[in-house]
């Protein structure tokens, strides 16, 4: 992967739930844990009040990127900052999400809980924003389903009954010795259906940009960061300002070419759906206005938004009279040319 693309990219994702008793870092992926004996190292005053707080004991345990599991979580707990965006940087680290209380808590939900992305530090704000927006959209569908049908609550059961199964375990000489701290991040993810949700939230991220996920195949949660979408696309426009400046460029005889198939879900803006059901390589921006029958305006809107997706590019309308070409490398084509004249020549003797 590129420096572009690594900036662009989440270096993990973190799933923190508070309840009555307890704050934890309920899942983490990808598994990034490290036990270690080391003094905690705290840069900012937050950090050391928080390390005070949990007393010596506290510092040989699991860490993840730098800093001990049960202080991470209590600093993302984002107790009293519900319902907003959280961000707090930690050394070489910035964690970015949006904690969400739960409207309508039962048996073992909690009553807060926070989806979080770890970042660089010097990622650029609007990049920061992006994350923070799905994390707020991944909370609102998870909020949803526990008042629909207790799926946090249910979804819990398995995350609880791993880290505590792993406490105790812990207190084993073996499994100290040993030092593997991803055994209850293993298991909750080959046992919850959220943490596989959240895994492939980071997977799609990671790899494309974009992420398209049923919460408990109900909930439709889409999201795109825009300029890592752009990027992988390996196509022109490889920026945000690139999009801008290419759609104040288009004129109604240009076309667009879709890259990929498109699913509509139930909630798909009607002009979206209007405006890939008339689009065809032959047809120009005036010509899908006039069969949709929506306004130009309106389809360059569209036109920009699948742009930004990465899911179409502008193009000159194909045309009968016009001539066209493969960009195949010539190498190929002169071996088939080749092999071709040999051929003829056999037959001819």
């Amino acid at each position: 992967m590129s420096d572009e693309n690594e900036r662009c990219s989440p270096l993990g994702l973190m799933f923190v739930t508070v309840g009555e008793a307890y704050e934890q870092l309920s899942f983490t992926y990808p598994f990034n844990c490290q036990k270690t004996r080391s003094n905690v190292v705290s840069t900012s005053n937050l950090l050391d009040h928080s390390v005070a707080s949990f007393g010596d004991s506290e510092r040989n345990e699991v860490e993840q990127y730098g800093v001990p599991t049960k202080i991470l979580a209590h600093l993302l707990s984002a107790k009293g900052m519900c319902d907003t965006r959280f961000e707090i940087k930690i050394d070489n680290y910035r964690f970015a999400g949006f904690p969400k209380s739960v409207s309508h808590p039962t048996g073992q939900s909690p009553l807060i809980f926070h989806v979080v992305f770890v970042l660089l530090a010097h990622i650029p704000a609007h990049l920061v924003h992006s994350f923070q927006d799905l994390s707020r959209k991944v909370a609102i569908a998870l909020d949803e389903e526990q008042s629909r049908c207790n799926y946090l609550a249910d979804q819990m059961i398995p995350m609880l009954n791993a880290h505590d199964q792993n406490d105790s375990l812990e207190e084993s000489t073996f499994i100290t010795s040993r030092g593997d701290g991803n055994d209850p991040y293993r298991e909750i993810l080959h046992e919850s259906t959220l943490a596989q949700h959240l895994r492939d939230i980071y997977t799609d991220l990671y790899y494309h940009g974009r992420v398209h996920v049923f919460i408990n195949d109900c909930v439709e949660v889409g999201f795109c960061v825009e300029k890592r979408t752009i990027v992988h696309c390996a196509l022109t426009p490889r920026s945000h300002e690139d999009v801008e400046k290419t759609v104040r460029r288009i004129r109604p005889y240009h076309g667009m070419l879709l890259l990929e198939e498109t699913f509509f879900g139930p909630d798909t803006n009607p002009s979206i759906q209007l405006v890939i059901n008339h689009c065809e390589p032959d047809r120009s921006i005036l010509d899908i206005s006039t069969e949709s029958g929506l306004p130009v305006i309106q389809v360059l809107l569209v036109i920009r938004h699948l742009l930004l997706w990465a899911r179409a590019v502008i193009i000159y309308p194909l045309c009968n009279s016009n001539v066209y070409t493969s960009a195949t490398p010539p190498k190929p084509l002169t071996r088939m040319n080749d092999h071709i004249l040999l051929r003829t020549y056999c037959e001819t003797n």
